[in-house]
């Protein structure tokens, strides 16, 4: 009855919205690297330690956890 109308319509609503996102992000330009970050990466190379890079990276180095670093 209705429910056959409202599944289609669903799935054609899902399958433009989706065609619309996939052509929004090819003509996307790629984000800017983050000023912060750049500074920061720049600081752990210039002390020899860019080991800690990808933690800092993934969140896992913060202001807490800087003085926790060893000098090698």
């Amino acid at each position: 009855m209705g429910g056959a109308n409202a599944v289609t319509s669903g799935v054609f609503f899902a399958v433009v919205q989706g065609g619309l996102f996939q052509v929004g992000q090819k003509f996307s330009q790629p984000a800017a690297e983050d000023i912060n970050y750049a500074k920061t990466r720049s600081m752990l190379n210039n002390l020899g330690l860019q080991n800690y890079e990808k933690n800092f990276k993934k969140g896992l180095l913060s202001d807490n956890t800087l003085p926790l670093l060893n000098d090698r």
